[in-house]
């Protein structure tokens, strides 16, 4: 049962505009009455706030014109745990037309955290093996091992040896959930100068005509390319050096459907209509199938109440007395 202190937040692209969020200059696209007024009554029935300011654009049209179809709200409450709303046209994906917004909000929740690591992919391993050489020539020469005991102490020198070399030229790293094994530090640097023309671009929406546009678009190009090469070569090497044990992941990565998160979208919903099992793939169908998950009909009415014919109340009797109900 939902309590006082929950919370709602409802976010997306809405395609609606209304100057309660529109910035003056797009008064023409403002949405119809029709249109607009289902979605003011939720707000209204709700008593939803906007998170994301008034007049912060969202999305860039064909002509270069930017608009607000997207947009967040939050329950109207005295503790509001939303501590920013904003968007941030630097971390714009490549491939996506709507600006990223990010919402902060504060969750009474403890964060797990793993513990760094070594940073093998951003190691020179020029310079890496030069001083393990040096390293074991020095400390650890090539001589025969005649016993038990020498292999023993051979070893656990070689290991030494290496884990030093390793904590001198091998950076830590810290570990993210949602970093890429491929990424590389080469994708890092393309990113910020990408990153950086984005916002230039956005700063400088207004002049059509302006150097960062085409510096913007040469750099995305640039980016999507690396980004596709870069995983096609890790896919093929880790699919060549694969072990027998990683088959089934190599199956599992093949036969499921790839996804476009800058373009989400609902896959293919499986249902039952009149107990034959469907599959809803359009946006209609979609819409239908979630509505009646989500609110199934409201249970038949109950009959109504058929009363006892009582007889005829005692007249002048005002209270019950131990002797009347005896």
């Amino acid at each position: 049962m939902p309590t006082p202190n929950d919370h709602m937040v409802w976010l997306g692209d809405f395609n609606h505009h209304h100057p309660l969020w529109e910035t003056i200059g797009n008064h023409h696209l403002n949405s119809t009455e029709e249109a607009i007024q289902p979605l003011l009554e939720l707000l209204q029935k709700y008593d939803m706030d906007l998170a994301l300011p008034p007049g912060i654009s969202t999305y860039e049209t064909a002509t270069h014109n930017w608009t607000r179809p997207d947009n967040v709200w939050h329950s109207h409450h005295t503790l509001n745990p939303i501590i920013s709303c904003n968007t941030n046209p630097c971390i714009c994906p490549p491939n996506a037309d709507h600006l990223p917004i990010v919402t902060e909000i504060e969750l009474p929740l403890v964060r797990t955290s793993s513990p760094p690591s070594r940073d093998f992919c951003n190691v020179n391993f020029e310079k890496f093996n030069k001083a393990l050489k040096s390293h074991l020539d020095r400390d650890s020469p090539t001589l025969p091992i005649d016993s038990k005991a020498e292999f023993n102490t051979k070893v656990d020198l070689l290991m030494t040896i290496i884990q030093d070399t390793i904590s001198t030229l091998v950076p830590m790293k810290n570990p993210c959930p949602h970093s890429k094994r491929w990424w590389t530090k080469e994708l890092t640097d393309i990113k910020k100068a990408k990153n950086k023309l984005s916002n230039e671009v956005y700063r400088f929406q207004d002049i059509v005509d302006h150097l960062s546009i085409q510096e913007h678009k040469d750099i995305t190009q640039l980016f999507n390319k690396t980004v596709d090469n870069t995983a096609s070569t890790h896919w093929i090497n880790w699919l060549e050096n694969i072990s027998p044990h990683q088959i089934y992941n190599a199956n599992k990565y093949v036969i499921n459907t790839p996804s476009d998160f800058s373009s989400a979208h609902i896959p293919t919903l499986k249902t039952s209509m009149d107990r034959a099992r469907v599959e809803a793939s359009f946006n209609t169908d979609k819409a239908k199938a979630l509505a009646e998950s989500f609110f199934p009909p409201p249970p038949p009415p109950l009959p109504p109440l058929t009363l006892p014919n009582f007889p005829t109340p005692l007249p002048g009797i005002c209270l019950f007395s131990r002797h009347r109900i005896h």
